[in-house]
């Protein structure tokens, strides 16, 4: 599923990870407590498959710390949660919504009625790849780039398939902004498509890609933060997880990316915590599960 592009030899003489990926956004959680739930449900899965010897059934809510109690073969063990997250593409993620939030104004004023069933997907080029604003005079040169889509007949799919003639605007692309954002439309379906909140609400879908350099230094010190802010009196385990969907909804495929790269030459934590005594990182879009501390087992088996 995911394809990082590693390019050898930064500035420091590392290697620099460039993943390009597709943001996805899913219904919000009604709360914070609510997206954790959705967390270690599906890190109970997981790891069932991965780790049976550590799965478990049965947990409830913790004293925060830790955030949930679960029972192992008859032990209490006290589990924290957290996710391991790129700050800046967060940060970019408000941008996208800002579009989605405009093109979802625009079905509902019926400016756009007949994009049911189209995806369209934005790539940036005078932003740096990594926008995180625009012009409003802009974005609203792209809401009439797919109002000026809904006048095209979608019809039947042809055999075969010629995206110079096709009938349908599959393939149709352009630019806005004096080439600051290219849109593509990349695909289409006979049904309204469901998935993303925007999906659900409008029956098209819209995806961007944005460029994010990195390094395996850069991936790990940023683990590493995440596990020092939760090596807490309290917490005997902690569960990171990355790649998973926040309390808005937003999943970042990047971050899956980054330590998937990472944990293919793992070599252990820099700065073993004084509190927690293991550490379970769970992948989302991967279906991985990696044990990265284990202070009651010497052959830690992060495979």
């Amino acid at each position: 599923m995911f394809s990082p592009i590693i390019i050898a030899g930064g500035p420091d003489n590392t290697e620099i990870i460039t993943p390009s990926d597709n943001i996805l956004k899913i219904a919000p959680f009604e709360n914070k407590k609510a997206m954790e739930h959705a967390h270690l449900r599906h890190f109970q899965e997981s790891v069932k498959k991965k780790f049976p010897q550590y799965s478990f059934s049965d947990f409830q809510e913790g004293a925060d710390p830790p955030d949930f109690e679960i029972k192992r073969g008859g032990i209490t063990s006290g589990l924290e949660l957290t996710m391991y997250t790129l700050g800046e593409r967060r940060e970019q993620i408000k941008f996208f919504a800002k579009i989605q939030e405009q093109v979802k104004q625009l079905v509902e004023s019926k400016a756009i009625d007949s994009l049911e069933g189209v995806r369209i997907h934005l790539s940036f080029g005078e932003l740096g790849g990594k926008p995180n604003k625009v012009k409003d005079e802009v974005l609203q040169e792209l809401m009439d780039a797919f109002i000026q889509l809904t006048h095209r007949p979608k019809g039947p799919m042809p055999k075969d398939l010629n995206f110079k003639k096709a009938p349908y605007p599959v393939g149709e692309e352009g630019q806005v902004g004096n080439g600051a954002i290219h849109w593509m439309v990349t695909g289409l379906s006979n049904m309204p498509l469901r998935g993303s909140a925007l999906a659900n609400a409008t029956g098209f879908e819209l995806s961007y890609t944005q460029a994010f350099p990195t390094s395996r230094k850069e991936i790990i010190a940023q683990l590493q933060a995440c596990i020092d802010a939760k090596d807490k009196p309290g917490a005997d385990e902690l569960l990171i997880s990355a790649g998973a969907p926040d309390t808005n909804g937003w999943q970042i495929f990047a971050e899956s990316e980054c330590l998937i790269i990472c944990m293919k030459s793992w070599k252990g934590l820099d700065k073993a915590p004084k509190h927690l005594k293991r550490i379970f990182l769970d992948i989302w879009g991967s279906e991985s599960v990696f044990i990265i501390h284990d202070a009651l087992k010497e052959d830690i088996n992060t495979k």
